[in-house]
């Protein structure tokens, strides 16, 4: 997913309203804005997402939900102002490199 606006969408169940990682995915995020959304980002279900060059901002249901066995990576990016986290992290594991929180 590169150069992309994701902005003022939602999801049930934490699924990530901006973008949904699950069973396995391994998707690369780069160079996005993920904005106003209810859930920025979820990671679960032993997914493997890279996110690079983002802004996570604005979002509801925290920025980025981390669980269940996934592995996330965030590397140069922005995370501001999402509510009430700008990550939450529940049995999974998280790097964060070069990164605003």
């Amino acid at each position: 997913i590169t150069n992309c606006i994701i902005t003022d969408n939602s999801a049930e169940d934490a699924d990530g309203g901006g973008i949904s990682c699950m069973r396995d995915s391994s998707p690369t995020i780069t160079n996005c804005t993920i904005t106003g959304n209810w859930g920025g980002i979820a990671s679960r279900w032993g997914s493997s997402p890279i996110i690079k060059n983002c802004t996570i901002s604005g979002n509801r249901d925290e920025g980025i939900y981390c669980s269940r066995d996934s592995s996330l990576i965030i590397n140069n990016s922005i995370l501001w102002a999402n509510t009430p986290f700008q990550i939450r992290e529940d049995g999974a594991s998280i790097n964060v490199r070069y990164t605003d929180v």
